[in-house]
């Protein structure tokens, strides 16, 4: 008897899904949806708030007084949130929830997979016609703190905010005492900024990136239709998010860096001091190079804002650009000019290139056909075109027109703009304004640096304004832009500290700032105490470069507090960019360390304190890697300021006063003083005091980097039976030892008296003069010792070295 088959019984799809990556667990529910993200100790550190959201936003573009502002107004129809979804596709590592509107038709996906310490989740929508705008919303966990969002210059914790990724032109300050508002700065609130980079760290061990170049919000418990969540929101039908489940952000920042480029590693003169100075400047009757040298103000490198590039302004002048570098050159300067990625359509020696531009089909196309132009200030104003970066042709031209540059003799440019690319354009690769107005500043800034790779093999600097996720790959400096000539709190000094604070927690290492501003538009005082405090402040940016512009649009250039005002200005310079100096040791081993794991130069102490609540409110100190601690003064009037000193021992730079954290401490600020504080058991190594700069130079009178080359200084804070060290950039690595101390050490001789110290060669020194006892060892051998010290020095290029032991107990 034949039996009929009996059909296998179907299995229900099953209702949830547990992923596993390294350290954690992502629980994911289809009906009704939710995910949760749990660490090894159990604890939830991320979960959804509802389902994926979508959205019909009637969004327009209004004109603007300043066309890079963005012009983008937002009108969001009441959001549709999925909640019944079915688990379709299901591994250890990855799992898809569909939404269906009925029968088989998918509306919406979210897939999540796990990859060692890295989560994907990508929430989509297929429904163009009703749907333009996609969401993501997660529960607000308790203590819940943000930073990170690129070069923020309003906030450095973002709670309570909105924060959009669009690079614009930079905003107006309300004023030295008006605080962030939704106008403030002016006109988009605190949103702007060149350089936005949609990653975020929070205070529970997940960092965010919002992956796409389209325009994304992200609402920091901030969204009125959803309270009480962390909301991401993306113009377009998919938020795609990356999560680095990482408790300590620097190993966020290596993964994050890992996924999107490794910082470069800059010409090693990169780190002197950067003055503009105009050719034919005179002080006092001198040309403004020789008063510097003159009068030993540290400086290595001259930017005179030449513009090649929009506007062609050395054709027919080329010959006596050319003398004029090579002049600064033998006076140990390097020289710069200025270049963008646009070539202007109304400047007259820029109209054979326009042309050609043109003709070629070299530049972002308007809606209706043709180049696309935009007016904007730039050595004047102007009507320019943005070059097509993604044509592969049209890069190869910018190469090339950034090339007279390098023909003319300059070592580099300031690379600025890139923010003004329009919604609706049309590029090479196909794609509209919307998708490549975020991704234009990465473009620019690469084009730039294989410029730089191309015509001088790396020694050579470029300096940029915009960027975005992954520029870090490529920017060997970002500055702050044009910055309020004051204390403004949100364009002035403080916001400028922040800014680079904030793109230290992306990943960018190389920042600086306008020192003494760009704009001089409110009525606060563009006086002498906020110049010399952005000096102090900028002793300790990667990157220093100071501005003479004081620019006001309606009543032109305006008078600011200067360098030659006064001799009191001048000394204030000639410390702290001597100080600025004698780091490039110091700052070329952090860049080593950024180009391997994308740790940042300056540090926001939450990068190293990342469970303390205290870290999460400092808005104006910085670590300098770990062995340095700045509290620069970035407020008008102080003579004095509170400081919060993580845990640990920090003795003052000035005073060698002796400081215990976690504490809130009051220490003297003088108007000529950076409050600066020595981490105990980091090692600080500095350049010989009486360098002026790090270029070479062929007048003998000129103390260079290279005529010192044979000496180096090391000051360390120890306390007894420890060990520290540091790697250099050239190789070197070295050591300090307090304790037990050995004749194959190398016992020193003891000098007499200070000046029997410094012209010994190999002898050891006590002092017990300040507030803390130091040893000090001078020798030329790889190993040495003195009393319970024992210094090494391996590998690298022999050099004497002067070792400054503080003595801690």
């Amino acid at each position: 008897m034949t039996l009929a088959a009996c059909p296998s019984p179907t299995r229900p799809p099953p209702a949830e899904a547990t992923l596993w990556g390294t350290g954690f667990s992502v629980h994911v529910v289809a009906n009704p949806f939710s995910l949760e993200l749990v660490g090894a100790d159990g604890l939830t550190k991320l979960a959804t708030a509802a389902g994926p959201r979508f959205t019909l936003d009637a969004r327009t573009t209004e004109a603007q007084l300043v066309p890079g502002w963005d012009g983008t107004r937002n009108h969001e129809r009441p959001w549709t949130t999925f909640t019944e979804g079915t688990l379709t596709a299901v591994s250890e590592s990855s799992a898809t929830v569909t939404f269906h509107a009925g029968g088989a038709t998918v509306l919406a996906t979210v897939s999540v997979a796990t990859a060692r310490p890295r989560v994907t989740l990508r929430t989509t929508i297929d429904d163009a016609r009703h749907f333009n705008t996609a969401g993501l919303a997660f529960a607000l966990g308790p203590d819940s703190h943000f930073f990170g969002m690129g070069q923020r210059t309003a906030s450095v914790d973002h709670a309570g905010l909105s924060l959009y990724s669009w690079p614009e032109e930079g905003g107006l300050g309300g004023g030295e005492d008006a605080g962030r508002g939704p106008q403030n700065p002016y006109p988009n609130g605190p949103s702007m900024t060149y350089f936005p980079v949609p990653l975020f760290h929070t205070t529970h061990g997940v960092s965010v990136l919002v992956d796409t170049t389209r325009r994304s919000e992200v609402r920091f418990g901030s969204d009125e239709t959803l309270p009480g969540t962390l909301g991401v929101v993306v113009e377009g039908q998919a938020v795609p998010l990356v999560l680095y489940v990482r408790d300590q952000p620097l190993e966020a920042l290596d993964d994050y860096t890992a996924d999107t480029g490794r910082p470069p590693l800059p010409a090693p003169w990169a780190y002197g001091p950067r003055r503009r100075i105009n050719q034919g400047g005179k002080v006092d009757g001198v040309d403004e190079w020789q008063a510097m040298r003159d009068r030993k103000l540290p400086l290595t490198t001259i930017d005179d804002a030449m513009h090649s590039l929009p506007s062609y302004s050395q054709r027919g002048a080329e010959a006596s650009y050319q003398a004029w570098t090579s002049l600064l050159h033998a006076h140990g300067f390097k020289v710069m000019d200025y270049n963008n990625p646009y070539v202007s359509a109304s400047a007259p020696n820029s109209a054979s290139d326009y042309a050609f531009g043109a003709a070629h089909g070299y530049f972002e196309e308007a809606p209706d056909g043709g180049p696309a132009t935009t007016f904007f200030l730039s050595g004047g104003a102007q009507v320019v075109s943005a070059i097509d970066l993604t044509n592969p042709d049209a890069v190869a031209w910018f190469e090339a027109l950034l090339g007279r540059s390098f023909d003319l003799g300059y070592d580099g440019w300031m690379h600025d703009f890139g923010e003004y690319v329009a919604r609706g354009s049309r590029f090479h690769d196909g794609r509209g304004g919307d998708e490549v107005h975020n991704e234009y500043p990465v473009l620019s800034a690469r084009a730039g640096f294989e410029a730089v790779q191309q015509g001088r093999g790396g020694d050579a600097h470029v300096f940029t304004r915009s960027g975005y996720t992954g520029s870090q790959a490529w920017v060997l400096e970002t500055w702050g832009g044009d910055p309020e000539a004051s204390f403004d709190d949100t364009e002035g000094l403080p916001a400028l500290l922040r800014g680079g604070l904030n793109l230290g927690l992306v990943g960018v290492p190389y920042w600086s700032s306008d020192m003494g501003g760009y704009k001089c538009i409110t009525s606060a005082p563009h006086d002498k105490e906020m110049l010399v405090r952005w000096y102090e402040m900028s002793a300790l940016s990667p990157m220093m470069h100071d501005e003479d512009a004081c620019a006001n649009p309606l009543t032109g250039q305006q008078s600011k507090a200067r360098l030659w005002d006064d001799t009191f200005t001048q000394d204030v310079w000639r410390t702290h960019a001597s100080l600025h100096t004698r780091l490039a040791p110091y700052f070329r081993a952090l860049a080593v360390e950024a180009h391997r794991t994308g740790a940042p130069i300056t540090r926001h102490p939450f990068l190293l304190y990342p469970a303390s609540p205290e870290a999460w409110a400092v808005e104006d100190s910085l670590f300098v890697g770990k062995a340095l601690y700045g509290a620069p003064v970035v407020r008008r009037g102080l003579t004095s300021r509170k400081v919060w000193l993580p845990p640990g021992r920090f003795v003052e730079w000035t005073s060698r006063t002796l400081f215990t954290g976690p504490s809130m401490v009051e220490v003297p600020a003088p108007l000529e003083r950076l409050p600066l504080f020595l981490v105990e058991g980091e090692l600080v190594p500095l350049l010989d005091a009486e360098v002026q700069t790090l270029a070479p130079a062929e007048d003998p009178s000129v103390v260079t980097e290279a005529s010192r080359a044979g000496v180096l200084d090391v000051v360390i804070a120890l306390g007894p039976v420890k060990d520290a060290s540091l790697t250099l950039a050239d190789g070197t690595t070295l050591t300090v030892h307090r304790g037990l101390v050995f004749p194959n050490d190398g016992y020193l001789p003891a000098a007499s008296d200070e000046a029997a110290y410094a012209s010994c060669e190999a002898c050891a020194l006590t002092d017990s003069s300040g507030a803390l006892p130091r040893v000090r060892l001078a020798t030329s051998a790889r190993a040495a010792a003195f009393q319970d010290v024992a210094v090494r020095a391996e590998g690298g290029p022999p050099r004497r070295i002067r070792w400054e032991v503080l003595e801690l107990p």
